[in-house]
């Protein structure tokens, strides 16, 4: 296989990880992570960077595990011609730049590592944050799979709003606070919300 090959590898790689919602997905832990500096003067660069890097892994990994669902299912493959930047996936499987069997194994190990990520920060922190890390992979790996579908159900903004806005900001604030607190979830309405338009 040539340097062209990896090359073209790599640029499909960058775009099945759809870099434009990235933000979504780790803005929570930085606003999380700002008001537990702000309410309690405690800030653990460690902990926020593991956080940041499970959150990235798993915001990467819900992509593209709703564009192997959608391509799966046939969807992105019927409506090539309402495709907009931000629906209609990434392309790659269409296109063929990336098998649905790599794609899934890539799924698969960015969540394996995320959850090593959470359970490692569940015992160095507080149980609290295997709960929350609980309810963010349900959220995310059940936007799209069944038995829940919640993006075909018409509750998946609902579901986004959840998950990008209180259950990440107040896992973020746990993270470095170790309590749970009203305002760490009020804080997470900002992104939500934005997330949402």
């Amino acid at each position: 296989m040539t340097m062209e090959y990896w090359a073209m590898k790599a640029r499909a790689w960058i775009q099945a990880f759809r870099l434009k919602f990235l933000p979504q997905g780790v803005m929570p832990v930085l606003i999380g992570t700002a008001v537990a500096y702000r309410a309690k003067g405690v800030f653990h660069l460690d902990m926020f960077l593991l956080a940041f890097i499970g959150m990235m892994l798993v915001q990467f990994g819900l992509t593209m595990l709703d564009d192997w669902h959608d391509y799966m299912r046939g969807t992105d493959t019927s409506a090539t011609d309402v495709k907009n930047p931000y629906s209609g996936g990434s392309g790659v499987l269409v296109d063929g730049s990336i098998t649905p069997r790599e794609m899934i194994s890539v799924v698969t190990l960015f969540y394996v590592i995320a959850a090593g990520i959470g359970f490692y920060l569940a015992v160095v922190r507080g149980i609290e944050v295997f709960y929350i890390m609980l309810a963010g992979f349900f959220i995310s790996i059940f936007y799209s799979l069944k038995p829940f579908q919640f993006a075909y159900r018409g509750a998946g903004e609902f579901m986004m709003l959840l998950g990008y806005g209180p259950t990440i900001t107040v896992g973020a604030y746990f993270i470095q606070a170790q309590e749970l607190t009203r305002q760490a979830g009020l804080a997470g309405l900002l992104p939500a919300c934005l997330c949402g338009l």
